[in-house]
């Protein structure tokens, strides 16, 4: 069972230790203000032209300084953050609210994970507040690639992998190294679990289940609220 240092570990994982909540947000609130008025943003050149534009403009709404790699590292923490948190939503018995990112889940749900690794109970407790933001951007929009060499090139490969061996939040973040050019992606396989080929992205969930759903949408905002105020 994942205990409050878990879970905290879990969030330091996707949010870096050096961004606080009220950062995330503002950075996360003007990028996807510029995507909207960007046209072609699959065009990786098109989308990769904005870094030094959020940058500026996250300084100037939080009076600090933010400089364009780690703007862009941050961003790229959230598409890999969504991706993570879209395969969850895609394990049988799961249900995702898109107008606030949270999520339910059934008898299905348990029967199909077992023991709950710490991502699974994350996001079961907390969701994902950019949910319809990200689905809008990273799918319906095919925003491209984050582009970390400031050319049209493909992302370098051997991903990192977010297990629940990583029980202790890092200390440093080397991402920003100068010199440092690899980026890895996340990649959590916890996540496919017995998902069907061609599936819809919301699993279709029976009528004799709605209620189970209500009731662990009710229980699920209470504990995440306790555990915010820090009273678990």
């Amino acid at each position: 069972m994942a205990t409050n240092d878990d879970l905290r570990n879990v969030a330091i994982h996707f949010r870096g230790v050096e961004w606080t909540d009220e950062e995330e947000d503002v950075l996360y609130r003007l990028f996807f203000d510029k995507c909207r008025a960007m046209v072609e943003i699959s065009r990786p050149l098109v989308f990769n032209s904005m870094w030094n534009d959020l940058a500026r403009d996250l300084s100037d709404a939080l009076h600090k300084a933010f400089n364009k790699p780690k703007v862009r590292m941050k961003i790229y923490r959230l598409k890999h953050h969504f991706e993570a948190f879209d395969r969850f939503t895609n394990t049988r018995g799961v249900r995702v609210y898109p107008d606030d990112g949270m999520v339910t889940v059934n008898t299905t749900y348990w029967n199909n994970v077992g023991e709950e690794t710490h991502f699974h109970t994350f996001f079961r407790l907390f969701g994902f507040k950019w949910y319809n933001e990200c689905v809008d951007l990273f799918i319906n929009l095919e925003a491209a690639d984050i582009d970390f060499d400031d050319g049209p090139v493909d992302m370098l490969e051997d991903p990192i992998e977010f297990t629940d061996s990583d029980e202790e939040a890092e200390e440093n973040d080397d991402h920003n190294v100068p010199g440092r050019k690899r980026y890895h992606p996340i990649d959590v396989e916890d996540y496919e679990l017995e998902n069907e080929p061609g599936r819809r992205r919301y699993y279709p969930i029976d009528v004799k289940d709605e209620e189970e759903h209500e009731m662990d949408r009710r229980l699920t905002l209470i504990m995440s609220l306790a555990i915010s105020m820090g009273k678990m």
